[in-house]
């Protein structure tokens, strides 16, 4: 018998944008970034949920659903071409505003650098239902609330499983100087087996931060 395989799990990624960008991102149902936020935004999987934070008025926007899979230019023209990182996107009924959004994403300890997983993501889904839904009082379901609610099951029936891009490391402002015992991964420094072998934590670090898209990369060690 064929096994089944299991959906992804769905995450969610914040984005950001500023007064003059947050129009293009709405009407082209696009979000995008630069080059120091690719490495978690590559990461975003068709279905993951999205936020947007403007940086300039402290709003964050939800709730938005990816609906392609993370990609490099998929509109190129979009922002004159500087933030070609991109997901195409759809609004789970109606946009929401959460007024004073870097209190509220200091106090989930939401960054721009990390999936948000799980119960976390559970919490902020919850920021963006009425209050009456949450006490349970059964009021008529909007169509964003009845949306989102769908997304909450989802999460929370498989709350506490890993996905396997939990196990990819942050990128990190990193040189080889950072590291006078090396390591392997997140064992601890001095853990290294192979004196002389640089990490590759270190080599993953280097390659995002100082090569672009179709670079050739040639290993010296490779043979």
């Amino acid at each position: 018998m064929k096994k089944t395989e299991k959906e992804p799990l769905i995450r969610g990624f914040l984005f950001a944008c500023t007064e003059k960008t947050e129009a293009e991102c709405f009407q082209r149902l696009l979000f995008g970034t630069s080059k120091v936020y690719a490495p978690i935004v590559v990461k975003v999987r068709k279905g993951d949920l999205l936020f947007l934070n403007n940086l300039d008025t402290n709003t964050l926007y939800g709730v938005f659903k990816a609906v392609s899979e993370s990609g490099m230019d998929i509109q190129p023209d979009a922002w004159d071409g500087k933030y070609p990182y991109q997901v195409k996107v759809a609004l789970l009924g109606e946009k929401i505003a959460l007024r004073k959004a870097r209190r509220i994403l200091k106090k989930f300890n939401i960054k721009r650098n990390t999936p948000i997983l799980g119960r976390d993501l559970i919490d902020l889904l919850n920021l963006f239902l009425p209050s009456p839904l949450l006490l349970d009082n059964n009021p008529e379901l909007s169509k964003p609330a009845h949306l989102i609610l769908e997304q909450k099951e989802k999460i929370a029936e498989r709350i506490g499983e890993t996905d396997i891009e939990q196990e990819i490391p942050l990128v990190e402002a990193t040189t080889l100087w950072d590291f006078p015992r090396q390591s392997y991964g997140l064992t601890p420094k001095g853990n290294n087996k192979y004196p002389g072998v640089t990490p590759a934590l270190i080599i993953y670090n280097l390659l995002w931060r100082y090569t672009e898209h179709g670079d050739l990369v040639i290993d010296p060690m490779c043979g």
